[in-house]
């Protein structure tokens, strides 16, 4: 992005507008070194009082391999 930035003024003002906001949900999957592939789904709730800040909540189905990986 620094070489499209320095290279054009409309790059520059667009990006600078740019309100790039996380998913309100979805799911992730993430590699662990010790208890391998780790699925879960998450949440991703805005602080009413501080709009540029949120919290990712990340969960295990029960009774799943993740939910057992995270126990771990």
């Amino acid at each position: 992005m620094e070489e499209l930035s320095a290279a054009s003024q409309e790059c520059r003002e667009i990006w600078a507008e740019h309100d790039i906001m996380a998913p309100a949900h979805g799911s992730h999957r993430y590699r662990h070194p010790l208890v391998g592939e780790i699925e879960s789904t998450y949440e991703t709730p805005r602080l009413p009082h501080h709009p540029d800040l949120f919290l990712v909540v990340h969960s295990a189905v029960e009774g799943s391999p993740a939910e057992k990986a995270l126990a771990f």
